[in-house]
């Protein structure tokens, strides 16, 4: 993430009232306020648009409007292969922007996650340390019931906390984001396969033999297409923050 984007991103989500963002907090409040430079940064009323509205969908959580004027505007793209498969191939064209997995992921991501989350290691560790007590204690003894017991909460807190992982974000478990042999770009892809068992579990009609090219090939066409216009509308963004550093630093100056 930039610094015009992060800046963009802490403005329209304040953690404090008091908080400056420009320059670590070195300039004071009647100088600009937070809405008057979120108003410079923000690209939502320019050509760069779509750029700004899938740079909202993604990182503003508290705006889900971006997300539905998004999808709307996707769906459009969409609507030559129906109505309730534009809908889907939507969804997955807003879930490959904001790297939210779709339902056809969940299992997978759960079991990466089972296997390398961060917690992972050690709940396993636990679990094969009450399997070595329960192989030491004999059939009928009391202290087994309780280590079975154990054992069996310890299994289902790692499964609970791989399923929410696995519904909430692509993140790979085992790089954290770094980028490993598990991922792209530290983030676990949504792949053809993912999107046709999504459409499959929609009961979309459907020849699997051209999905790739009367589906999937148009997702990606798009995911990139929106993509660029992110790009671009971070861009635009830094070039709008070095002009507000610059005003600042002459406003300084004058003041001094």
């Amino acid at each position: 993430m930039t610094r015009s984007l992060e800046l963009v991103v802490k403005l329209a989500t304040p953690k404090s009232p008091k908080m400056n963002t420009l320059n670590n907090g070195a300039f004071s409040n009647d100088f600009l306020e937070r809405n008057e430079i979120l108003s410079e940064l923000d690209l939502s009323n320019t050509k760069y648009r779509l750029g700004m509205l899938v740079i909202k969908a993604k990182y503003f959580d508290n705006v889900p409007n971006n997300i539905v004027e998004l999808l709307e505007h996707i769906n459009k793209k969409f609507l030559s292969i129906g109505v309730a498969a534009s809908k889907v191939a939507s969804i997955i064209v807003i879930n490959m922007l904001t790297r939210t997995p779709i339902p056809s992921q969940y299992k997978k991501i759960e079991s990466l996650y089972k296997k390398f989350g961060p917690k992972a290691e050690l709940a396993l560790k636990k679990q094969i340390e009450i399997k070595n007590q329960l192989d030491e204690l004999y059939e009928d003894s009391y202290q087994r019931e309780q280590l079975k017991s154990i054992l069996k909460y310890e299994k289902l807190k790692l499964d609970q906390l791989a399923r929410e992982k696995a519904k909430s974000t692509t993140l790979c478990p085992k790089c954290q984001g770094a980028s490993c042999d598990l991922c792209t770009s530290g983030h676990i892809r949504i792949t053809m396969d993912d999107a046709l068992q999504l459409f499959h579990m929609f009961k979309i009609p459907l020849c699997v033999n051209s999905f790739s090219i009367t589906y999937w090939e148009p997702i990606l066409s798009i995911f990139r297409e929106l993509r660029c216009m992110e790009k671009e509308a971070v861009h635009q963004m830094g070039l709008k923050h070095k002009k507000i550093n610059k005003t600042k630093a002459n406003y300084c100056l004058l003041d001094s």
